[in-house]
């Protein structure tokens, strides 16, 4: 009988050309002790006593929590479709005029006195006071990129990347946003600029091949631009797109000079790979330029776990306590890839606000299993899978009798008013001789228990048995259940 310590896989990771090392977690990551589900989508509503769900006025291009100066309150924003709007906890929606054109991604700055929001290759950008939403009086032809902000100045990325342009100071709404107080090219390399981010006072400018650093300079006279270069400041590792705040630094998609795409995180004077083998080979094999310069990033804390996401056309890319994992929507064929609708989460009026990247549906990150509601019911499960394999001593043949899975069971988390009774409460185990087929058609499916049973251990076993294998036995769970897993919670074994 097999000796199998920690036997559920952390994350994903291994080669296609490498089935039997292949390991997956999807809607599932580990928290540093076990796996856990990601979270669910409750449904954003109003505050009446009988709830009514608010949407938005399309597909969420981008939000933002701004204290507005008016109001010294907190408040979550959205270009929802080509509307600015508003949305207060009690469900009130308010939309600003005028619209924001475009249907292509919106970034946001902000200061204590203005938000900030351009479009990304659009040739339009704006600026909002707290109740007037402004038209930038000009800006370049080819528009902006990438926007950030330090000290009151606004420092904008053009679309074209052939400079930054700085606004005025607009401290105490001395100076508007769209005020230019200057231009400058940051880059010691020939290469377009790309993106830029402050973190903690330290502005790194990204290009296409380097990042280099500049800090605030309050001493440069007028009318030069206050921000300095730093000297030895620059590494070789280009910005492609994804910027989110991640460990006391910032995480994003890059590319390191003459060299294939990956993540990273920036550190002292450098930045560091923290792709893996799987998440490598998806996003060079997969993916073209234009789509990965769509990359959007962004980090949320869960369950004490902060997990950094990234989102890609057709992969939603989770990382925490170092291992990556797979967050989709929606119930797909075995082969079949989507990405996480959830749409740029806010944390705001005490919980993450999202919206989605296909519709107008607004919700809030919520111990759910599920993505909203929905007149069908199942088209808001939430499916989770994990894949992984144990090797067996060489020349080793084992007859596996059963399987048996210790779990979360008899909790009574399921809501049959959402998940239909029969494809709930239940796990399914496939099995693989060569870690590339898992056939569905002799899939086994055993039930979690009764409520209260939290004793009840999950076991497979077929008459017969469940066959003879050597050196190497690949397997699959699946199944819409709200579930968590111990790391030891499967037991490989025969009955002699």
């Amino acid at each position: 009988m097999p000796n199998v310590d920690a036997n559920l896989p952390k994350g994903l990771s291994g080669l296609v050309d490498l089935p039997k090392q292949r390991e997956q977690l999807l809607n599932l990551f580990f928290n540093g002790k076990g796996i856990i589900r990601r979270p669910g989508v409750s449904t954003f509503t109003d505050s009446e006593t009988v709830p009514v769900p608010v949407e938005g006025e399309g597909i969420t291009r981008g939000a933002v929590k701004w204290v507005n100066p008016g109001t010294l309150t907190e408040e979550w924003y959205q270009v929802s479709a080509e509307s600015f709007i508003k949305l207060e906890e009690d469900g009130t929606k308010t939309v600003y005029t005028p619209s924001i054109p475009g249907t292509t991604r919106v970034i946001f700055a902000k200061t204590v006195d203005f938000l900030v929001l351009i479009t990304v290759g659009g040739n339009t950008a704006f600026y909002f006071d707290g109740t007037t939403l402004t038209a930038f009086a000009t800006l370049p032809a080819s528009g902006f990129r990438d926007v950030s902000v330090s000290e009151n100045f606004f420092l904008y990325v053009t679309f074209n990347g052939s400079n930054i342009q700085v606004s005025a100071d607009t401290t105490a709404e001395i100076n508007t946003p769209d005020i230019v107080l200057g231009v400058f090219n940051p880059e010691d390399l020939p290469d377009k600029t790309t993106g830029i981010f402050n973190d903690n006072g330290d502005i790194f400018i990204g290009g296409t091949e380097s990042f280099q650093l500049f800090r605030f300079d309050g001493s440069i006279a007028s009318p030069g631009i206050p921000f300095a270069k730093v000297k030895g400041g620059t590494e070789p590792t280009g910005y492609v797109a994804g910027k989110t705040p991640y460990k006391g630094t910032f995480a994003f998609l890059g590319q390191p000079t003459g060299e294939a795409f990956g993540f990273f995180v920036k550190t002292q004077g450098d930045s560091e790979e923290i792709s893996n083998d799987a998440v490598f080979e998806i996003l060079n094999n997969e993916y073209t330029v234009a789509e990965l310069q769509d990359c959007v990033g962004f980090r949320i804390f869960w369950k004490k776990v902060e997990i950094v996401l990234f989102t890609l056309a057709r992969h939603t890319f989770g990382f925490a306590e170092g291992n990556w994992s797979l967050w989709q929507t929606g119930v797909l064929a075995q082969s079949g890839t989507a990405n996480w609708r959830a749409a740029y989460p806010i944390f705001v009026y005490g919980k993450y606000r999202v919206g989605d990247t296909q519709n107008s549906r607004l919700g809030v990150l919520s111990n759910v299993y599920k993505e909203f509601d929905d007149s069908d019911i199942t088209a808001n499960l939430i499916e989770w899978r994990m894949r992984s394999f144990i090797i067996f001593n060489p020349d080793t043949f084992f007859q596996l009798n059963y399987i048996e899975l210790d779990c979360l069971s008899g909790t009574g988390e399921i809501d049959l008013d959402v998940q239909p009774e029969e494809i709930v409460g239940v796990i399914g185990l496939t099995l693989s001789k060569d870690g590339q087929i898992f056939e569905r058609d002799n899939e086994m499916v055993r039930s979690l228990g009764d409520l209260g049973k939290y004793q009840t251990r999950v076991r497979f076993s077929e008459y017969g048995g469940l066959g003879t294998y050597e050196k190497f036995l690949g397997y699959e769970l699946r199944g819409t259940a709200p579930v968590n897993f111990s790391l030891e919670a499967l037991d490989f074994g025969n009955d002699q």
